[in-house]
This record gives structure tokens, sequence and C-alpha cells, in this order.
């Protein structure tokens, strides 16, 4: 939804909850958190949009904020759900998200992915896909495009990334697979797409003491 330009807050969608589970105190306070701080987000958004008209007042922007989700896995102890935002306050260009957000129905926080599936080891910068999962990602991403064309400059920019280091919520539990929403550097960003690691392909990686905790049975 388009904002006005002032601090009137607009209306952001719920984050959804979990049907396969009972929705626990600590669940609905992790949820309602995440909700607020998204508000918080769209509203600082508009505030921002709503100053830089105040200082140009020949500028015609209107701040954005578009926020949908999609449930990815509703299981008794994981609850994934992926989340897509288009946004502009103000800035060169319109930016879109594209992430996700896991849950443990155990505890009621949000869970790293990572420590059910061990693709990742930390690095210079923080935590990077292991060889073998960067080489998925990217067959997987490369497929994804179709039939090779010569003129695809995707291709080769698919090709050249590194696919290596692991933004917060590019890794999210789908229930057939890994979801993965890596999108490389901002000028090449609409030649990614989100792609699935199948489950049968990441076995060697799953901790089975911590799949044992969660009765998860990929």
């Amino acid at each position: 939804m388009a904002l006005a330009g002032t601090q009137q807050l607009p209306h952001i969608p719920r984050i959804p909850q979990p049907k396969s589970a009972p929705v626990s105190a600590a669940l609905m306070r992790s949820l309602s958190a995440w909700d607020k701080q998204k508000r918080i987000e769209a509203q600082e958004c508009a505030r921002q949009v709503a100053k830089i008209k105040a200082q140009e007042k020949r500028l015609s922007i209107e701040a954005e904020f578009d926020l949908s989700y999609e449930v990815l896995l509703d299981a008794p102890t994981l609850f994934s759900v992926a989340f897509s935002l288009n946004v502009f306050c103000g800035g060169a260009h319109p930016d879109r998200v594209e992430r996700g957000i896991v849950f443990d129905l155990t505890t009621g926080k949000a869970y790293d992915p990572l420590k059910l599936y061990a693709i990742a080891s930390k690095g210079q910068f923080g935590y990077e896909f292991r060889s073998s999962v960067r080489e998925m990602i990217r067959q997987r991403l490369i497929e994804k495009r179709g039939p090779t064309l010569k003129d695809d400059e995707c291709l080769q920019a698919l090709k050249d990334d590194d696919i290596r280091h692991i933004d917060d919520g590019i890794v999210a539990l789908g229930h057939k697979g890994l979801a993965i929403t890596y999108s490389g550097a901002h000028v090449v960003q609409a030649c990614f797409a989100p792609v699935v690691l199948p489950y049968s392909a990441l076995k060697g990686f799953l901790n089975q003491q911590e799949a044992a905790r969660l009765r998860w049975q990929q």
C-alpha cells in the first residue's frame, strides 16, 4: 500500500499464526514483537518521505511499505513464514526484500535453521555457505533461468557471484526443503530468485541431536 507523506501509521498485515500447534504465550510475545517492529519500520519510512517532501516541495513522491506473508511450514514444533516487502522511503529507487522467519514452537522464540542444517561455517565476516551448498544454490538459480540464452546477462552474474555470505532471514524451513532467498549485489538483484534445496540433498548436513529434539522427520 502507498503511504501518504505524513507520519500517519498505515495498516500493516500481521504475521500469520500456526495452526498445527497451540499458540503459546511465549510465541504470541514473539509474533507481537515482530508485528510491532514492522509497524515502527513503516512509520519511520513515512517520516523520512514526509521530511524530504517538506524540504523539496516540488517533489511528488509517496512512501511505500507493501508487506505480505506466506506460510512455508506449519509443523508441530516449527513454524516458518516467508515475507515479501516492497519499500520506498525516498531513496534513489524502491527496494524489494524477500526473507523468511522461523519460530521454534517448543520455546516460542525465533529459530535459526542453521542449527538444524549445518550448511554454513563461520567466516571472517559472519556465517558463510559451505562450498558444496554454494554450488547447489548456484545450480538451482541457473536452472530457474530456463533454457540458456546467449543474451541472458544474468547467467554470467549467477556464475560469477560467490554466493557466500548469509544475511538474516535468507535461509528458512519449507515443506519440501530449505528456502533460500540469496539476492546478490543490488545491481544484479533481479537475476536472483528464491530457490529450494530439497531435504533429501541435505541429509549429510542434518544435526541429528537437534532433529531429535524437534521431532524433525524430513
